[in-house]
Protein backbone atom coordinates (compact mmCIF):
# COMPACT_ATOMS: atom_id res chain seq x y z
CA UNK A 1 0.00 0.00 0.00
CA UNK A 2 1.52 3.44 -1.21
CA UNK A 3 2.38 5.32 2.34
CA UNK A 4 -0.07 8.44 2.80
CA UNK A 5 0.47 12.08 4.61
CA UNK A 6 -1.10 10.92 7.48
CA UNK A 7 0.56 7.18 7.57
CA UNK A 8 3.94 9.23 8.34
CA UNK A 9 2.60 11.44 11.16
CA UNK A 10 2.01 8.44 13.42
CA UNK A 11 4.73 9.31 15.16
CA UNK A 12 6.37 7.17 18.04
CA UNK A 13 9.63 8.53 19.86
CA UNK A 14 10.54 10.65 22.92
CA UNK A 15 9.37 14.42 23.02
CA UNK A 16 11.93 17.15 22.41
CA UNK A 17 10.14 20.27 22.65
CA UNK A 18 7.27 19.35 24.90
CA UNK A 19 5.95 22.87 24.72
CA UNK A 20 5.74 22.99 21.23
CA UNK A 21 5.54 19.61 19.29
CA UNK A 22 6.03 21.29 15.52
CA UNK A 23 9.30 22.78 16.60
CA UNK A 24 11.60 20.11 14.97
CA UNK A 25 9.13 20.15 11.89
CA UNK A 26 8.08 24.06 11.04
CA UNK A 27 10.64 24.82 8.07
CA UNK A 28 11.66 20.93 7.45
CA UNK A 29 10.64 18.26 5.87
CA UNK A 30 9.53 14.41 7.06
CA UNK A 31 10.56 12.02 5.20
CA UNK A 32 9.28 8.31 5.87
CA UNK A 33 9.50 5.20 3.54
CA UNK A 34 8.54 1.63 3.40
CA UNK A 35 9.26 -1.89 2.79
CA UNK A 36 8.20 -1.66 -0.56
CA UNK A 37 10.32 1.58 -1.26
CA UNK A 38 7.23 4.36 -1.29
CA UNK A 39 8.21 7.16 0.36
CA UNK A 40 6.32 10.54 1.52
CA UNK A 41 8.06 13.66 2.03
CA UNK A 42 5.96 16.62 3.81
CA UNK A 43 7.42 20.03 4.14
CA UNK A 44 6.38 22.51 6.94
CA UNK A 45 6.36 26.25 6.61
CA UNK A 46 5.85 28.80 9.32
CA UNK A 47 2.52 30.26 8.16
CA UNK A 48 0.68 26.90 8.94
CA UNK A 49 1.07 25.94 5.04
CA UNK A 50 2.06 22.43 4.15
CA UNK A 51 3.52 20.98 0.69
CA UNK A 52 3.51 17.11 0.04
CA UNK A 53 5.16 14.47 -2.30
CA UNK A 54 4.24 11.04 -2.19
CA UNK A 55 6.03 9.13 -5.23
CA UNK A 56 5.08 11.36 -8.57
CA UNK A 57 2.12 12.86 -6.91
CA UNK A 58 2.49 17.01 -4.74
CA UNK A 59 -0.39 17.81 -2.53
CA UNK A 60 -0.44 20.47 -0.48
CA UNK A 61 -2.90 22.54 1.93
CA UNK A 62 -2.38 23.81 5.60
CA UNK A 63 -1.83 22.41 9.12
CA UNK A 64 -2.90 23.03 12.96
CA UNK A 65 -2.33 21.63 16.01
CA UNK A 66 -5.64 21.31 18.36
CA UNK A 67 -5.30 19.15 21.55
CA UNK A 68 -2.41 17.05 20.94
CA UNK A 69 -3.24 16.43 17.51
CA UNK A 70 -1.71 17.42 14.21
CA UNK A 71 -4.91 18.52 11.67
CA UNK A 72 -3.80 18.70 7.60
CA UNK A 73 -6.55 20.29 5.54
CA UNK A 74 -5.54 19.56 2.15
CA UNK A 75 -6.68 21.69 -0.80
CA UNK A 76 -9.28 20.27 -3.31
CA UNK A 77 -7.90 18.64 -6.39
CA UNK A 78 -9.32 17.54 -9.62
CA UNK A 79 -10.08 14.11 -8.02
CA UNK A 80 -10.75 14.76 -4.96
CA UNK A 81 -12.45 17.89 -2.43
CA UNK A 82 -11.14 19.65 0.05
CA UNK A 83 -10.62 17.34 3.64
CA UNK A 84 -9.34 17.72 6.96
CA UNK A 85 -7.96 14.46 9.24
CA UNK A 86 -6.37 14.68 12.34
CA UNK A 87 -3.69 12.20 13.91
CA UNK A 88 -1.47 12.32 17.29
CA UNK A 89 1.21 14.40 17.07
CA UNK A 90 4.70 14.09 19.40
CA UNK A 91 7.62 16.35 18.91
CA UNK A 92 10.73 15.52 17.03
CA UNK A 93 14.25 17.35 16.32
CA UNK A 94 15.64 17.16 13.44
CA UNK A 95 18.12 13.80 12.56
CA UNK A 96 15.89 11.93 14.51
CA UNK A 97 15.34 8.33 12.96
CA UNK A 98 12.35 6.05 13.87
CA UNK A 99 10.29 3.27 13.27
CA UNK A 100 6.68 2.87 12.67
CA UNK A 101 5.49 -0.29 11.62
CA UNK A 102 7.28 -0.67 8.45
CA UNK A 103 7.77 2.96 7.96
CA UNK A 104 10.94 4.54 8.56
CA UNK A 105 10.74 8.00 9.30
CA UNK A 106 13.14 10.91 9.82
CA UNK A 107 13.35 15.08 9.63
CA UNK A 108 15.51 16.92 7.54
CA UNK A 109 16.49 20.69 7.11
CA UNK A 110 14.78 23.19 4.93
CA UNK A 111 12.62 22.31 1.86
CA UNK A 112 13.55 19.23 0.09
CA UNK A 113 10.91 17.48 -1.82
CA UNK A 114 12.84 16.41 -5.02
CA UNK A 115 14.98 13.86 -5.96
CA UNK A 116 18.47 15.07 -5.39
CA UNK A 117 21.29 12.52 -4.48
CA UNK A 118 21.09 13.90 -1.55
CA UNK A 119 17.85 12.68 -0.85
CA UNK A 120 18.00 9.34 -2.35
CA UNK A 121 20.80 9.07 0.11
CA UNK A 122 18.77 9.95 2.90
CA UNK A 123 16.18 7.61 1.37
CA UNK A 124 18.69 4.73 1.03
CA UNK A 125 19.64 4.87 4.75
CA UNK A 126 16.03 4.96 6.10
CA UNK A 127 15.14 1.87 3.42
CA UNK A 128 17.98 -0.16 5.56
CA UNK A 129 16.96 1.18 9.20
CA UNK A 130 15.03 -1.91 10.99
CA UNK A 131 16.46 -4.33 8.18
CA UNK A 132 19.63 -6.22 7.38
CA UNK A 133 22.17 -6.21 4.21
CA UNK A 134 22.70 -9.63 3.12
CA UNK A 135 26.17 -9.48 1.35
CA UNK A 136 27.34 -12.96 -0.38
CA UNK A 137 31.40 -12.84 -1.63
CA UNK A 138 32.36 -14.68 -4.54
CA UNK A 139 33.86 -17.40 -2.16
CA UNK A 140 30.31 -18.15 -0.68
CA UNK A 141 31.39 -16.12 3.17
CA UNK A 142 28.37 -14.08 3.84
CA UNK A 143 27.99 -11.03 5.88
CA UNK A 144 24.71 -9.78 7.44
CA UNK A 145 24.78 -5.66 8.78
CA UNK A 146 21.41 -4.82 10.62
CA UNK A 147 20.70 -1.21 11.02
CA UNK A 148 19.40 0.26 14.11
CA UNK A 149 17.72 4.26 13.95
CA UNK A 150 19.94 5.28 16.37
CA UNK A 151 22.99 5.30 13.31
CA UNK A 152 24.44 2.06 15.14
CA UNK A 153 24.65 -1.12 13.64
CA UNK A 154 25.49 -4.94 14.17
CA UNK A 155 27.40 -7.48 11.71
CA UNK A 156 28.51 -10.93 11.42
CA UNK A 157 30.46 -12.89 9.02
CA UNK A 158 31.84 -16.48 9.85
CA UNK A 159 34.30 -16.43 12.52
CA UNK A 160 33.70 -12.73 12.62
CA UNK A 161 30.64 -10.53 15.04
CA UNK A 162 31.03 -7.09 15.77
CA UNK A 163 29.15 -3.31 15.62
CA UNK A 164 29.83 0.04 14.51
CA UNK A 165 28.37 2.88 13.10
CA UNK A 166 26.57 4.46 10.21
CA UNK A 167 25.73 8.28 8.80
CA UNK A 168 24.81 9.88 5.52
CA UNK A 169 27.31 12.28 4.12
CA UNK A 170 26.76 13.71 0.95
CA UNK A 171 25.82 11.15 -1.52
CA UNK A 172 27.21 8.45 0.14
CA UNK A 173 26.41 5.66 3.17
CA UNK A 174 29.36 5.18 5.24
CA UNK A 175 29.91 2.40 8.05
CA UNK A 176 32.60 2.51 10.74
CA UNK A 177 33.03 -1.28 12.15
CA UNK A 178 34.67 -1.37 15.88
CA UNK A 179 36.52 -4.61 14.64
CA UNK A 180 38.02 -4.23 11.14
CA UNK A 181 36.10 -6.60 8.67
CA UNK A 182 37.94 -9.01 7.07
CA UNK A 183 39.80 -8.57 4.07
CA UNK A 184 37.92 -4.49 4.07
CA UNK A 185 39.37 -2.75 7.33
CA UNK A 186 37.71 -0.90 10.06
CA UNK A 187 36.00 1.67 7.14
CA UNK A 188 33.50 0.98 4.06
CA UNK A 189 31.71 3.71 2.04
CA UNK A 190 28.89 2.88 0.08
CA UNK A 191 29.05 5.76 -2.70
CA UNK A 192 25.74 7.00 -4.76
CA UNK A 193 23.10 5.57 -2.25
CA UNK A 194 19.93 4.54 -3.10
CA UNK A 195 16.52 3.51 -1.49
CA UNK A 196 16.65 -0.24 -1.60
CA UNK A 197 13.20 -2.54 -1.14
CA UNK A 198 13.10 -5.64 0.94
CA UNK A 199 13.98 -8.63 -1.56
CA UNK A 200 15.80 -6.35 -3.69
CA UNK A 201 19.22 -8.08 -5.25
CA UNK A 202 21.80 -5.88 -6.71
CA UNK A 203 25.76 -6.36 -7.40
CA UNK A 204 28.11 -4.07 -5.01
CA UNK A 205 31.81 -4.59 -6.30
CA UNK A 206 32.14 -8.25 -5.85
CA UNK A 207 29.40 -8.57 -3.99
CA UNK A 208 25.75 -9.88 -4.54
CA UNK A 209 23.57 -7.67 -1.86
CA UNK A 210 20.05 -8.59 -0.65
CA UNK A 211 17.65 -6.20 1.65
CA UNK A 212 15.67 -8.58 4.16
CA UNK A 213 13.05 -7.63 6.72
CA UNK A 214 14.33 -6.96 10.31
CA UNK A 215 17.25 -8.71 12.18
CA UNK A 216 18.10 -11.46 10.73
CA UNK A 217 21.84 -11.72 11.47
CA UNK A 218 21.94 -15.32 11.35
CA UNK A 219 21.27 -17.72 8.35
Amino acid sequence: MRLTVLGLLVLAAMPAFADDPMAGYVGNTSIAIDNAGNSVRVFYRADNAFAARSGDRTSGGTWAVADGKLCLTHEPSQTAPSRTACVPVEPHQLGDIWIHGARRITLVPGRVLSDTPEMLATLGALSRVGNTIVAKDPDGAVTRIYWRPDHTFAATRPGWTTEGTWKVEGTSLFLHYNVPRPNMGSDEEMKNATPRKVGEVWGMADRQVTLVAGEQLQP
